[in-house]
């Protein structure tokens, strides 16, 4: 009935299948989007007969929402999160009061031991640009899970030398499968550090861990072009054409001071599916190309975050502070909740 446009008709289906089955989302969503104020009232009822029923908040939260109450809401949703924070309820109070969700969202989840819940408190703080609180929840989230790779690059680019001083100490009590990711990440504090030669080496062994993970192969690349071009040179020569493979090499020469080498190493990345990155690395050795296919990329997907970030790192590369900035903005306006882009944008501006 509602895709033959005739909603009204369902209604009774919708409750007669709720009334089966009281717990069934996707009637009530169904039921809610045909008339909201039956799909809040059978909500509610599940949620007043068990105040800590946290699904049913949400429920409740969602359908509010769709309804244009902010207010009701948020108020559902922070129901929802007593019952038990989830990254759906908190989500919910940052859409329908942006200005509240924090200091709620912080007091739900003190004693949590969730990283993606400690993460969506930090992605709330982001909207209201407080750094201080972003590095905080983004901490909570690292001690939950120290190898979730989203929780390390926001640490390392947060605040660079708390990260060298938390991941000094995952790294001496971490030793499981993904021990690579934490000795990576603490080489790309210590390179953001300035401390290049320190983090070659951190690199290398997390690069001895992992030697397929194209991430160490960039690092070194960047702290020691000249010692790296050597060991990466032995794997292109051994057959290896991986695109981020050649993308490092090409960050490599460009370290040395060869910008031709490093122009067709990066081309060769991009060929073999390397990543628009390496696009962005281009522009070390040439601004005007980088920028303009990058561009180009953008005119094609100009709702592609990526891609604006992208071209923010190629104007940061050439030193375009302004240009870097408004691109960006822009790639925080598509993807406001990518602590990463946010973090990079503070720094910038």
């Amino acid at each position: 009935f509602v895709e033959a446009q005739h909603g009204a008709l369902g209604i009774d289906f919708f409750l007669e299948a709720l009334r089966l089955e009281p717990r069934n989302s996707e009637a009530l969503m169904a039921l809610a989007g045909v008339d909201a104020s039956l799909g809040a009232a059978h909500a509610e009822t599940l949620a007043q007969k068990d105040p800590n029923d946290a699904e049913a908040w949400n429920w409740l939260g969602k359908i509010r929402a769709d309804a244009g109450d902010p207010l009701a809401a948020f108020e559902a949703f922070r129901r929802s999160a007593m019952g038990k924070p989830t990254t759906d309820a908190l989500y919910g109070m940052l859409d329908a009061d942006p200005a509240r969700a924090l200091q709620v969202a912080r007091d739900l989840t003190t004693d949590v031991d969730n990283d993606e819940v400690h993460g969506a408190v930090a992605k709330i703080a982001l909207q209201g640009e407080s750094m201080g609180e972003v590095l905080d929840a983004v901490l909570r989230a690292h001690a939950s899970d120290p190898t979730d790779h989203e929780w390390l690059r926001a640490m390392v680019m947060l605040d660079p030398a708390r990260a060298v001083a938390v991941l000094e100490e995952t790294v001496s009590e971490y030793a499981g499968d993904e021990r690579d990711e934490v000795i990576g990440a603490h080489a790309n504090a210590l390179r953001d550090l300035g401390q290049r030669d320190v983090a070659f080496e951190t690199y290398l062994e997390a690069h001895k861990l992992d030697k397929g993970d194209w991430e160490w192969q960039r690092g070194m690349a960047r702290a020691d072009p000249a010692r790296a071009l050597e060991i990466l040179q032995a794997y292109k020569e051994e057959g290896d054409s991986d695109g981020d493979l050649m993308g490092a090499i090409g960050d490599a020469y460009a370290g040395i001071g060869r910008p031709d080498e490093a122009m067709r190493h990066y081309e060769e990345a991009l060929k073999n599916d390397g990543g628009n990155e390496w696009l962005a690395r281009m522009a070390q050795v040439d601004h005007e190309e980088a920028t303009t296919r990058i561009q180009a990329a953008i005119d094609a997907k100009p709702s592609e975050a990526e891609l604006w970030f992208h071209l923010g790192q190629a104007h940061e590369l050439a030193g375009r502070q302004a240009e870097a900035t408004a691109a960006f903005t822009k790639a925080c306006e598509i993807e406001p909740r990518n602590i990463y882009y946010g973090a990079k944008l503070q720094k910038t501006r």
